[in-house]
């Protein structure tokens, strides 16, 4: 897209990232970032930091004039914190230069580059919600904090519990409760709660979630029994008191890993029923969750689906003993629990 706009072949330079998977230059979202707004290339250099151009662009539209009952919806998909483990802003201010160099996080310098990203992208968010009340809209205006994938050490992609578990905080009207729950939610449930939120009927629309707009009015204190996650070829189903975790029959894994949870939402004291008296029962509990929301994936490398042209990479990525072990298994450094089948 960028090179049809400027009609012209790009040269990677030292201002461009390195990607995470493959190693190869990526025009930048960093130092001097490549952004397109309206349909033009804008134009940066080395100074402009691109978090702080969306930041500021998402707080502009905040501030945009309305009528009183025009409703507005922003969505701000942040690039911090990922690869290109590079310098922020903090470190530049401190004397150091502009610059995309990619520094591992396993290296004590990228540990350090790492919390500043984190850092630097909370001030941003402050930097948001700050101007939601400057502009007198804090008593008007849900705010969603949310990620799409969890990356614990790596497990983005995996199919244990690790990959899927991320954060859902809000604030706002309508919004009363305070402090964590341990009520369930998937992000299944985030349509039906915005269609209740603005008033649209769905009943005549098919959706797999539910509305916990009541839940967070007070008006309920239950949301519901189970939620469901599909990272990658495997499956996760999740209750209150069990994990089904590393579900995947394309792995020859159809029964996956059980775990009662023990009150626990971090992984540590779960317990592995796979020798457990109850483990029958419990299983067969599950399998009726699983055909409530049945499964669409493949369920072996012999399926037709494969055979398709842009199916070939993708059989190549998964058909791999590793890429099995790797979704299959805990990361490494939050092995809390037992997960030998």
């Amino acid at each position: 897209m960028y090179e049809n706009l400027i009609g012209e072949k790009l040269i990677p330079d030292d201002t461009w990232e390195r990607s995470a998977i493959g190693g190869e230059p990526i025009i930048s979202r960093y130092w001097k970032p490549g952004f397109i707004k309206d349909g033009e290339m804008m134009e940066t250099d080395m100074n402009d930091y691109g978090p702080d151009i969306l930041a500021n662009f998402i707080c502009e539209e905040i501030k945009k004039e309305r009528p009183d009952d025009q409703p507005f919806f922003l969505m701000y998909t942040m690039n911090l914190a990922h690869s290109a483990h590079c310098v922020t802003p903090y470190e530049v201010a401190a004397g150091a230069s502009p610059d995309n160099t990619h520094i591992r996080k396993g290296s004590p310098e990228g540990a350090e580059i790492f919390k500043s990203q984190v850092r630097y992208m909370d001030a941003l968010v402050g930097r948001i919600i700050d101007t939601v009340e400057a502009q007198g809209l804090s008593e008007d205006t849900i705010i969603i904090y949310t990620s799409d994938n969890g990356t614990t050490s790596s497990a983005k992609g995996k199919g244990v519990e690790y990959g899927v578990h991320v954060p859902f905080v809000l604030s706002g009207p309508q919004i009363n409760i305070a402090g964590p729950t341990d009520e369930l939610m998937d992000f299944t449930d985030i349509l039906p709660t915005f269609a209740e939120w603005a008033g649209v009927d769905l009943s005549d629309e098919k959706y797999d979630g539910i509305s916990i707009a009541p839940f967070l009015s007070g008006s309920t204190n239950v949301t519901k029994p189970a939620i469901y996650s599909f990272p990658g070829p495997a499956r996760l189903i999740r209750t209150k008191t069990h994990l089904l975790e590393a579900v995947s029959p394309l792995y020859d894994q159809a029964r996956g890993k059980l775990y009662k949870t023990n009150g626990s939402f971090d992984g540590k004291g779960y317990e592995n029923l796979a020798l457990s008296d109850d483990y029958l029962k419990i299983q067969s509990e599950f399998e009726q969750l699983k055909a409530r929301l049945p499964s669409v994936l493949p369920e072996s490398f012999s399926d037709i689906i494969w055979e398709r042209e842009e199916m070939q990479k993708a059989k190549a990525y998964f058909d791999d003993a590793k890429r099995k072990r790797l979704t299959l298994s805990l990361p490494k450094d939050y092995v809390f629990y037992d997960d030998s089948l």
